[in-house]
């Protein structure tokens, strides 16, 4: 399963991660993820979602509306002190 993130970084190189694309280019890769996985149950951990600086509503708004219910059970737990 790693060749889908090489893939990825191979067509966009380090900037994959960087500015307000993120959250989408994170979600584009795990969702092949949990649909290449063998597993009954994916659980997907965010820690700290309290620390992000910028984009908090389009993060949690992602989580709840990404789709990848429709592909299998997939857990989210979101861990954060506060």
């Amino acid at each position: 399963m790693l060749h889908i993130l090489q893939e990825r970084y191979k067509e966009t190189g380090k900037r994959l991660f960087e500015g307000s694309n993120a959250l989408y280019a994170l979600f584009g890769i795990l969702k092949p993820l949990v649909q290449a996985s063998s597993q009954p149950r994916v659980y997907l951990i965010i820690d700290a979602p309290d620390e992000c600086d910028f984009d908090l509503d389009r993060l949690l708004h992602m989580i709840f509306h990404s789709g990848m219910r429709s592909i299998g059970e997939v857990k989210w737990l979101l861990a954060s002190p506060q």
